[in-house]
């Protein structure tokens, strides 16, 4: 359960997690990021601990991490600890799609060139099964995405989809995720939503990209706190989110 809907991401706990985790840091009375420094810096946090998380789910965490009474316990570190080493460098093929029918039915689903192990297909070349092969771990299998995430999430209220919302390629899970927390955590149409700024994960360089069109006192605080941003228009990098909205009328 999340702010009374239920959340569907049966292979993304930790997608879960980050929502918990919204409640536990109350973004919902701090304001939304495009203005608010505070939602921006507790959004990156969250990010931080999802990827760093990845290392500790599994099948047999699955249940603690999804739990609301373990975001509450974790949040406080998550926010006053010091900043943790994550950085982020991956390559994808992939595009989101979602659809409705004139009679209310849902679907959605990535397709991948690169990662058919994790979500997608791969692509028919000549007659013969292919897909793009990152490196020899991608080979045996593994794919390249890690446990607990997934490109995609949504969210359902009455047993009826209210919101589905997903990303390809370098934005799949913090893309959805930026874009969800505007719906749910400050009630903003799906339009405003999108139109929010949005923030990549840190690069091996150390910056990190953040969309132009964020305010002032956000690239302030970055400042303050030693964040080097690259800032951009919207890129892959900050997810380039697909969604649907359904509205009670």
């Amino acid at each position: 359960n999340y702010r009374g809907d239920q959340v569907w991401a049966p292979r993304a706990g930790l997608l879960t997690y980050a929502l918990h985790l919204n409640e536990a840091l109350d973004l919902k009375s701090l304001g939304p990021a495009r203005t608010t420094a505070k939602s921006v810096y507790r959004q990156m946090r969250i990010m931080e601990e999802v990827f760093l998380s990845t290392k500790a789910y599994s099948a047999d965490s699955h249940a603690q991490f999804v739990s609301p009474d373990y975001a509450a316990k974790r949040a406080a570190f998550v926010l006053n600890s010091p900043l943790r080493k994550l950085s982020f460098e991956a390559i994808f093929n992939t595009s989101f799609l979602v659809v409705r029918d004139a009679q209310g039915n849902c679907a959605w689903g990535t397709h991948s060139i690169n990662t058919p192990t994790a979500f997608g297909a791969g692509i028919t070349v000549n007659g013969v099964y292919a897909a793009y092969a990152i490196d020899r771990e991608h080979v045996l299998g593994r794919g390249a995405s890690a446990p607990g995430i997934s490109t995609s999430y949504a969210l359902f209220k009455g047993g009826e989809p209210r919101l589905v919302c997903g990303s390809p390629g370098f934005g799949f899970v913090h893309g959805p995720y930026q874009y969800g927390t505007g719906i749910m955590e400050w009630e903003l149409s799906a339009v405003d939503a999108m139109l929010l700024p949005r923030f990549a994960l840190p690069s091996p360089d150390g910056t990190t990209v953040f969309e132009t069109h964020y305010q002032p006192p956000v690239f302030a605080m970055l400042d303050e706190r030693g964040i080097i941003p690259r800032r951009s228009p919207a890129t892959p990098a900050t997810g380039l989110v697909g969604a649907i909205v359904i509205d009670a009328d």
